[in-house]
């Protein structure tokens, strides 16, 4: 089954169950899947056909989310250092350092934006490194329900367009962090340090939203001159080795 395939047939879950395929999706994507922007993506399309319900559709989000995360915090703490290490790679001191010092926002930052910022390398950090529970639960629940939330709202006032308006509107901040940085640096003689690592921060995560509504919709770039002479079987594995 190609990506596309597997998104239509998530796609059909959620409209098909609402909230509670909903939170089979996050519960997946916080876990041992991942499905960047899409559990947003389905979230605010719920909140488009149905306005009324977006409350019930941002919490079910929220908690599907949680138990995703609570799955993690419990493998990471039977794995012990040597499993997260293996997770987290190059950003394993760091991750660590910031866990140690500061339990509730390693959660809860995280929770909150969107890639690329990492999500899961903190959650196993979590349970590596036995944050109160009390407080992880806490920080994911207010993390995610913020972003749900947040979502949700936004669905509900500009409607079918606010993925549209994530997407300008992210640009526009974009270059606006670039030019504050410009400004800074060469007129008042005082750089403002995290401009650069912001402003990529921005791209980048624009680059990521548009390249998932891109393969949702089938509309990636791509060269189908052998593709489209193979076996039906054969061609959807070859979409799946490509994407």
């Amino acid at each position: 089954m190609d990506r596309k395939k597997i998104f239509a047939w998530l796609q059909g879950l959620v409209l098909a169950f609402g909230g509670g395929g909903l939170f089979v999706v996050t519960f997946f994507d916080s876990s041992i899947l991942s499905f960047p922007f899409f559990p947003d993506a389905m979230l605010i399309q719920l909140c488009v056909a149905n306005p009324a319900r977006m409350p019930y559709y941002a919490t079910m989000a929220a908690l599907g989310s949680l138990c995703g995360c609570v799955v993690l915090y419990s493998l990471a703490k039977k794995g012990g250092e040597a499993f997260f290490h293996k997770h987290a790679r190059g950003k394993a001191e760091t991750i660590k350092e910031w866990v140690e010092k500061n339990a509730f926002l390693s959660a809860f930052l995280p929770a909150v934006l969107p890639p690329p910022i990492p999500f899961k390398p903190f959650i196993l950090a979590e349970g590596v490194f036995q944050a109160p529970w009390r407080t992880f639960v806490l920080a994911i629940l207010l993390g995610r329900g913020l972003r749900y939330g947040a979502e949700g709202v936004l669905a509900v006032r500009y409607g079918d367009s606010v993925l549209a308006f994530l997407k300008v509107h992210g640009i526009a901040f974009g270059l606006g962090v670039l030019l504050a940085g410009v400004v800074s640096r060469f007129v008042f003689h005082h750089p403002f340090v995290w401009s650069d690592e912001l402003a990529s921060i921005v791209f980048l995560w624009l680059a990521m939203l548009g390249s998932v509504l891109a393969l949702w919709t089938g509309e990636h770039m791509r060269l189908t001159t052998i593709a489209m002479r193979l076996p039906p079987r054969s061609r959807a594995w070859a979409e799946v080795l490509a994407t």
